[in-house]
């Protein structure tokens, strides 16, 4: 019986697709992630200009890719950690960005896993992670994203519209934000009071500009 039980042998878990899709992007050494969210640095220029936070706070950059917006915020005056589930993404941002900022740091780390215990940020910043997560994981984006915000911490999340395609209800309306508003709430009220949404854009090739909506939320201290 047991010479039955050490011959089987635990199956490794497969890597999720998704995740091989984006880290066989970022190593192929020519990947180009032009997209940028430079509403991002405005709104939290703002919130610091309101008083809603300050410089020295503690920031993570959900979804870093190339570091360049984690160290953009690092040079603002913010503690920074850049993360990423691709660690070829991580060792590109290390690259650009390693050691040009004493308050900017990566890491590789899934947000849709447990986060280590200490981790504690006064503000969460996502350009575009989110909504290419699979739809069955956003519920642990959002819990994850609340276990790991101080008390009043924040989240800025930006959104492409196209992305929002891949909802079942925008399929059979075209009231795109609506929807995408609906669908934000679904996943996130729980966790989460809606500040503020605001049209936004993606900066791609060339100064094309991408629609998208960006949202501002807050950390509820008590969650049903």
């Amino acid at each position: 019986m047991l010479s039955k039980i050490f011959r089987k042998k635990r199956k490794k878990k497969a890597t999720p697709q998704y995740k091989l899709k984006w880290e066989k992007k970022w190593s192929s050494g020519d990947f180009d992630a032009s997209w940028e969210a430079d509403d991002i640095p405005v709104l939290i220029r703002d919130m610091e200009a309101k008083g809603i936070i300050k410089k020295g706070a503690s920031l993570i950059d959900v979804g870093c890719g190339s570091g360049k917006l984690s160290f953009l915020l690092a040079e603002e005056g913010f503690d920074v950690l850049g993360i990423d589930f691709s660690e070829s993404a991580i060792k590109q941002a290390k690259t650009n960005y390693g050691g040009k900022n004493d308050r900017l740091n990566f890491q590789v780390h899934d947000i849709t896993n447990e986060p280590p215990e200490d981790w504690k940020f006064d503000l969460a910043v996502d350009k575009g992670t989110f909504h290419v997560i699979p739809l069955n994981l956003t519920p642990k984006y959002a819990m994850n994203i609340h276990k790991i915000l101080s008390d009043n911490g924040r989240i800025i999340l930006a959104y492409a519209l196209k992305k929002a395609w891949k909802l079942r209800e925008v399929k059979k309306n075209y009231d795109i934000k609506n929807i995408l508003k609906q669908h934000i709430e679904d996943i996130f009220s729980q966790y989460f009071t809606i500040e503020e949404y605001a049209n936004s854009s993606f900066k791609r090739h060339f100064g094309f500009k991408e629609p998208a909506l960006l949202i501002l939320m807050k950390k509820k201290q008590f969650i049903k």
